[in-house]
């Protein structure tokens, strides 16, 4: 089989110790030792379509065949898809063409079209960035920015395509470069091997930057501000180093940028720059708008009571949250900051061992982004470690007698309570659970319609706050549906004559008798035909009452009592008869 071209490859490939060779032997491209060029380097031969030609720049292989332009990585002779490759267009034969010596922009020459300008080292594969439409284009030449193109005839062009074939530019700082809308950023450039273009001492070159999404300038790129790179020695430069200070509009959209420069003198003299020089991408943007959302919450296991209302009864706790990746998190009471920690990859955070302080925490969350924008959130942690005084009491519509006695007539009763608010409240009468409530925004709650035994009542409310705290209040509640009726008698002091007959020669007499202790007692005389009160006193301790000078009149004088007990029930007697007789 007929070799077609060979190209010198580079040192060590493959294990061999001398220069390799790549050489076209029909349909395929080998590798071989270049002092021994009969023995193929065991594996290194891939099939191309038709392949006619070969370049090197000791690290990329080029080869072009009846499809496209290949790239190939000559340092392991891996597949061409691991490079990439440009298609033929239209769809041709090509012939030769040179490659830059930095391996960044390729020339090659199609028969019937002319010459294609890639860009070797664009992101994401090689890119067609220009063309020279000659028909009659053959062999062609590059030296700086001049392509030379023979025409298959007498004549050749000489054209300045304004790209310089090993311009370099190396972004000097590691990693992405996050950035803001609105805000200025650096990115610190040397640019390396001019070439042909020399910036004259104390003069300039001009650098205005896109930002682009796929590497390649197009109309949705966004311009950023020129920046000027001067020559501030005294002897003439192919090499400049600056940084870069540059501000993307607002208009901006978020998302992974490449950064694209363009070189041009500026409108000034300055250099032998004549037409635009473009770059391939050199930096990697991430764009950053907006305030990073921040969400928080305390963690279910320290949120005691009710999950999620941040009330709590427990210290320390831990929080977990979500805002955007790789934020710088702080978490502070007031000016006091309580952690710091990154979000993560997917913007998760959190916080341990935080410790509270008793009552209302007023907590603040910043997140600042990678391009310095930052969020805020602001966020009330209570620590409540116990329920707050709390009360319970008979409405006072079932409340009769003395109110506030615990002491009702009434069998179905009311009862009210305050408490923290929007606490849990269980009532128990005589131990059996019989109603719950839920405290109002205010604390109050109300239970209606609580039947009572006879007699005295175990009754209590089991309060359960919002942190989960506890208490119980108590009380005793008497239900007395009836008063015991009184006794009523003419002291014996006062009963002069025969004891017991109630006929005295005293005009003013001593009663007495018993009720319920603390019973009001209402004394009363029969006066035409009608009773009157005239006296009231309560009765002791131990349920005797006295009603003294008593006023009599002459002949017979009918006496009676009614009483109000302290559950508000009534009783009464009536004709005690005691007869004024001065003649006795």
């Amino acid at each position: 089989t007929p070799i077609m071209d060979v190209a010198i490859v580079g040192s060590g490939l493959g294990g061999w110790a001398n220069n390799a060779l790549a050489v076209i032997v029909g349909n395929e491209v080998r590798l071989v030792n270049a002092s021994d060029p009969n023995t193929p380097i065991t594996g290194s031969y891939h099939t191309y379509s038709t392949p006619y030609d070969l370049f090197t720049d000791g690290t990329k292989l080029y080869i072009s065949d009846a499809v496209g332009l290949h790239i190939v990585d000559a340092t392991s002779f891996t597949k061409p898809s691991d490079r990439g490759w440009v298609a033929a267009s239209p769809a041709a034969t090509l012939y030769k063409f040179p490659i830059s010596a930095a391996g960044q922009v390729a020339y090659m020459s199609q028969i019937g079209v002319g010459v294609t300008i890639v860009d070797t080292g664009a992101k994401g594969g090689p890119k067609v960035i220009g063309t020279y439409a000659d028909t009659g284009a053959m062999g062609i030449a590059v030296y700086g920015t001049m392509l030379y193109v023979a025409n298959g005839d007498t004549t050749w062009d000489v054209v300045d395509t304004g790209i310089v074939r090993d311009l370099t530019v190396t972004d000097n700082d590691a990693g992405i470069h996050y950035i803001a809308p609105g805000k200025t950023f650096k990115v610190n450039a040397s640019i390396n091997n001019l070439g042909n273009i020399t910036v004259q001492a104390n003069q300039h070159i001009r650098v205005t930057a896109y930002l682009s999404i796929d590497g390649t300038l197009d109309s949705s790129d966004y311009q950023l501000s020129p920046v000027t790179i001067s020559n501030t020695g005294m002897e003439p430069e192919t090499s400049l180093a600056k940084t870069l200070s540059l501000k993307a509009a607002s208009s901006v959209l978020e998302g992974f940028y490449y950064i694209i420069l363009k070189l041009d003198n500026g409108g000034a003299a300055d250099n032998n720059l004549t037409n635009n020089l473009w770059i391939s991408p050199t930096a990697t943007v991430q764009v950053m708008k907006g305030k990073p959302a921040i969400v928080m919450t305390m963690d279910a296991d320290d949120d005691s009571g009710v999950v999620g209302d941040n009330v709590t009864n427990i210290t320390p706790v831990s929080f977990t949250g979500t805002t955007r990746a790789d934020c710088t998190v702080t978490l502070k009471r007031g000016s006091t900051v309580l952690g710091v920690t990154t979000s993560a990859a997917d913007g998760s955070f959190s916080f341990a061992n935080i410790a509270l302080v008793s009552g209302t925490n007023k907590l603040s969350v910043t997140a600042v982004d990678k391009a310095g924008n930052k969020g805020t959130l602001s966020q009330k942690v209570i620590l409540d470690t116990a329920v707050s005084t709390s009360s319970l009491a008979l409405d006072r519509s079932t409340d009769s007698g003395k109110r506030g006695d615990f002491l009702t007539n009434i069998p179905a009763i009311t009862l009210t309570g305050k408490t923290e608010k929007n606490s849990n409240v269980t009532l128990l009468v005589n131990g059996v659970e019989v109603a719950t409530a839920l405290a109002s925004t205010k604390g109050a709650f109300s239970f209606t319609n609580i039947v009572l035994a006879d007699g005295a009542n175990n009754v209590t409310v089991h309060i359960t706050d919002a942190a989960g705290n506890t208490l119980d209040v108590a009380k005793t509640i008497t239900l007395d549906q009836a008063a015991t009726v009184p006794t009523l008698i003419l002291s014996p002091a006062s009963d002069a004559g025969t004891p017991g007959d109630n006929i005295t020669n005293l005009s003013k007499v001593v009663l007495t008798g018993t009720a319920e202790p603390g019973a009001k007692i209402y004394l009363k005389v029969l006066k035409n035909g009608k009773y009157v009160n005239v006296k009231s006193t309560t009765a002791a301790a131990d349920g005797t009452f006295t009603f003294a000078k008593v006023s009599l009149k002459s002949g017979d004088n009918t006496f009676g009592a009614f009483t109000t007990d302290l559950a508000g029930n009534l009783a009464d007697v009536t004709g005690l008869v005691i007869n004024y007789n001065t003649w006795l």
